[in-house]
């Protein structure tokens, strides 16, 4: 079951995550939503903390999950 959060950023209004299967959801101020897969809790919680979060996406996470 995914839970929802909410992030401080101006490129990604949000998401969800599930820790049992991994996939995380994020929606981005353009209004689209993407699925990524096999992404480590440990990493969404980076995501989470990071002072930039859209920064963080597209550094560490863009083409990688």
């Amino acid at each position: 079951m995914k839970t929802p959060f909410n992030l401080v950023s101006t490129a990604i209004l949000g998401g969800s995550y599930d820790e049992e299967t991994q996939e995380l959801d994020l929606t981005f101020s353009n209004g689209r939503t993407y699925t990524l897969h096999n992404v480590p809790k440990t990493v969404v919680e980076e995501l989470q903390d990071a002072p930039s979060p859209g920064n963080y996406f597209r550094e560490r996470m863009k083409g990688r999950y």
